[in-house]
């Protein structure tokens, strides 16, 4: 883990020090800003460096699938959000606000169409951060706790493919009421609709990168292009993350059409089943028996 092991016990002792120096009155924060010194934003870059060692470290120990790494990973994440909350008042005010509101309140916060998919963006940060604390949460069979962090993750950036995937899962096992699978297949278009403009993205940057390559490759011979492919850069990053959110979308997909078939929709359901290739089993008799059964109730309801 790139040296975590060793690094963190360093990283607890830095940030403990850091947090203990900042007991400064506001008089001294608007002296420091007023003076705009390279030495506050080489702070905040170093912080946020930090964040990001954070959130590598309990995704680290998730992936090894061990039940012992989840406090780790847990302590972990919510250091991530401390830090992030400590440094950026807007965002603490923006959280604030949004939580006030009803859960049914649709509404995305100000600047949600502005989110990128990168670590950079701290907005991703933290809603990447309450979805790794809703697995936690989930493994240890805190359901509600779950569905507060992924409420919390989708305020932070609403097309948030796995916040909404994981969301519609859980609520498709424990939903009460008619309402509640309305949000529940509210999630899952969101999920899969956000799938496909994604995948168009990554197509096309795909496309653009070949290009690229092609080009220097001409230029350069094939020189010292093995050298760069080993550099893991901000690029491979968001690549990674957006492999992992069209696995979320996919994923989607699959519930959704198994809640379509179970609900006896298949005219929704044909077109879908039909794109990933799925082929009816079924005698055309149960398949009509089915929708004449289910007709009744659709209309009651």
């Amino acid at each position: 883990d790139f040296c975590l092991s060793r690094g963190l016990g360093d990283v607890y002792k830095r940030q403990e020090m850091e947090e203990g120096s900042e007991g400064e009155s506001d008089e001294d924060d608007y002296d420091e800003e007023e003076l705009g010194s390279d030495a506050e934003s080489g702070e905040e870059e170093k912080e946020e460096d930090l964040a990001h060692m954070f959130y590598f470290f309990a995704k680290s120990q998730l992936e090894t699938g061990e039940v012992k790494c989840l406090p780790k990973a847990f302590a972990a994440l919510n250091k991530v959000k401390n830090m992030v909350m400590q440094r950026n008042d807007d965002l603490r005010t923006l959280i604030i606000k949004a939580l006030k509101r009803d859960p049914s309140d649709t509404r995305v916060p100000p600047g949600s169409g502005l989110v990128q998919r990168t670590l950079t963006d701290e907005r991703f940060l933290m809603c990447i951060t309450n979805v790794l604390i809703s697995k936690i949460q989930l493994a240890k069979g805190e359901t509600k706790d779950a569905m507060k962090s992924l409420r919390e993750a989708l305020i932070w950036f609403p097309r948030c493919i796995e916040a909404n995937y994981l969301m519609a899962e859980i609520l498709r096992s424990h939903s009460e009421n008619a309402t509640q699978l309305q949000v529940m297949e509210a999630h899952l278009s969101k999920a899969i609709e956000t799938g496909d403009h994604l995948r168009q993205k990554v197509r096309e940057s795909k496309s653009a990168t070949k290009l690229l390559k092609g080009s220097s490759l001409k230029r350069s011979g094939g020189a010292d292009i093995a050298e760069e492919d080993t550099e893991f850069t901000e690029a491979d990053m968001v690549m990674e993350i957006e492999a992992e959110e069209l696995v979320a979308a996919k994923k989607a997909q699959e519930i959704y059409l198994l809640v379509l078939c179970q609900s006896a929709r298949f005219t929704e359901a044909y077109p879908l089943l039909q794109a990933q290739g799925f082929k009816w089993r079924l005698s055309q008799e149960v398949l009509l028996s089915l929708i004449h059964i289910s007709e009744p109730t659709r209309q009651a309801e």
